[in-house]
This record gives structure tokens, sequence and C-alpha cells, in this order.
């Protein structure tokens, strides 16, 4: 992937104004925080903008450093990962076969909706991405809206 074509969230502005720039690296900082929080997660060597909306959600790619973990499978060393925040909940995804950010923002839609659509039909979450939120209809009917409008935003796909 040629990460050279995403600005490093040190250098410059990252938002189209003053105000989202200040939003952007705000929630820069969120996303370093929910990385660095998993125990594989020994640092961060490499940190890039993707794409994203002050207040409202934003895509960065990071260069992951594992951790020593005794007995554990970690990421590759340098490995990047997408990280998405905002408000919506954190997630990561690997990058392997996802170098576009649009494409990442539009697999991380597909994994939101499936967890809301299995809240909603009583289903099983087991096979879902695991979602910091409580399973109830309410959430799940407010992270369908929120996908919805996500989407409409960005012009992602419904369907990949």
């Amino acid at each position: 992937m040629d990460v050279e074509r995403f600005v490093k969230v040190s250098h410059g502005d990252l938002g189209d104004s003053e105000e989202d720039s200040a939003f952007l690296a705000a929630m820069a900082d969120e996303a370093l925080d929910y990385l660095t929080s998993f125990e594989w997660c020994g640092g961060v060597t490499d940190f890039r903008f993707g794409v994203g909306v002050g207040k409202v959600i934003a895509l960065f790619l990071l260069q992951v450093e594992p951790a020593a973990l005794k007995g554990k499978p970690l990421p590759r060393s340098g490995e990047y990962v997408w990280v998405v925040v905002g408000d919506i909940p954190s997630a990561y995804l690997e990058t392997d076969g996802i170098h576009d950010p649009f494409v990442a923002l539009a697999e991380y839609c597909e994994l939101m909706i499936d967890w809301a659509d299995e809240v909603l039909a009583g289903g099983d979450l087991g096979e879902c991405f695991p979602v910091k939120a409580t399973a109830s209809k309410d959430n799940a009917r407010d992270l369908q809206s929120r996908i919805r409008t996500i989407r409409d935003l960005f012009s992602l796909p419904e369907v990949l």
C-alpha cells in the first residue's frame, strides 16, 4: 500500500477548515487511544489520516508495533490497520486487500449493519464484529441511522 498518499497526522491540517481540523485532531487522539488500548499493540510507528468529517466519523491508518505477548498471535511487525472513530462505535480493520479509505469505510459500514440487523432479529452476535454497545433495539436502530448518514455523506455503496 502506498501510505505516502495519506497525510501524516502530525503534519498539517486534516480538515477543510480550522474548526474541522481541530475536531479531526481530537479524533486522531481518540483513534490512537483506542488502538493502544489493545494488549497486542506495543505502540504506533506511523499515523496517517484517511478520510473524515469532524465530530461525525474519521478513518486513520496506523502502523502497529506489536507488543511481546507470550503464546498469542500478534500482528506482523510494521502492519498497518485502519481505525474508525467518531459518533459511532470505534473499530479497527486489517488492511489486507483494503488500500482505499472509502473501501475501508464501506467495510466498516457492513460490519456495523450486520451487528444491528442481528440485534433487531434477536440473532446470535457471536459471528458479528464485537461492537462496544449494549445490544438493544434502540442502539441497533440508532446505528443503522448513523450508517445511512455515513453512506450518504461519502457516497458509499450499500453492499460491497
